[in-house]
């Protein structure tokens, strides 16, 4: 079953997603947020060109989003 799974995803998605899920663990002892906003942006947007061909309306709306939170991020930072 896992690798089903894992069988339409390459191999960089797989490498980005279990880098941030080691960000975020590890943050969770530090709780900084702008750690956390960093990497959900990160897989956000490695997301977004993971379906890029396949599903190009949806990558697009991840862009967007990775990119507001991304000025979010800008706006978090420079308070």
């Amino acid at each position: 079953m896992t690798r089903s799974i894992f069988r339409n995803m390459p191999m960089w998605f797989i490498l980005v997603a279990i880098a941030v899920f080691v960000l975020l663990s590890v943050n969770f002892f530090y709780l900084n947020t702008a750690v956390n906003m960093i990497a959900l942006t990160i897989l956000n947007v490695a997301n977004a060109i993971r379906l890029w061909k396949a599903e190009r309306s949806m990558a697009i709306v991840l862009l967007i989003v990775g990119i507001a939170c991304g000025l979010y991020l800008i706006k978090y930072l420079l308070n």
